[in-house]
């Protein structure tokens, strides 16, 4: 089924490390599609508080950058958590059990508000090349 709603974990994860992996070139000058994104992806507003902090550490020690609470950073965060998972003690990947399912089940509603930004606008489809999913 094309409808995301039915898509299984798998495939909604792969979206989002696909628009993640883009997404700060794409919105790093303002444009509709970031005021969309701002609005619509309310979980990101305050996403690190509820990050454990021995994660936030991890990721931001990997990745040589920090997070804040912006679509765009908790986007990030899913793609480097998917990168570093192998990597991480065992005591986060205790925590984590699966980076889809952390993810997916830690921000409920972001998936469908990724998708929503991303299915109004054919140019970030495109781009992004995110077309076998429409």
């Amino acid at each position: 089924m094309r409808y995301p709603y039915f898509w299984d974990k798998e495939k909604r994860f792969t979206f989002l490390l696909q628009v993640g992996r883009k997404i700060t070139f794409y919105t790093s000058k303002p444009n509709r599609e970031v005021e969309d994104f701002h609005q619509r992806c309310i979980e990101a507003k305050n996403w690190t508080s509820s990050i454990h902090r021995d994660l936030m550490k991890f990721l931001c020690m990997c990745t040589n950058k920090s997070f804040g609470n912006d679509f765009s950073d908790l986007l990030d965060f899913a793609v480097s958590l998917q990168i570093f998972f192998q990597a991480m003690p065992p005591y986060l990947k205790n925590i984590i059990k699966h980076p889809t399912h952390f993810i997916l089940l830690k921000f409920p509603s972001l998936f469908m508000s990724v998708f929503d930004v991303v299915r109004r606008s054919p140019l970030l489809v495109t781009q992004m090349g995110l077309q076998n999913y429409f």
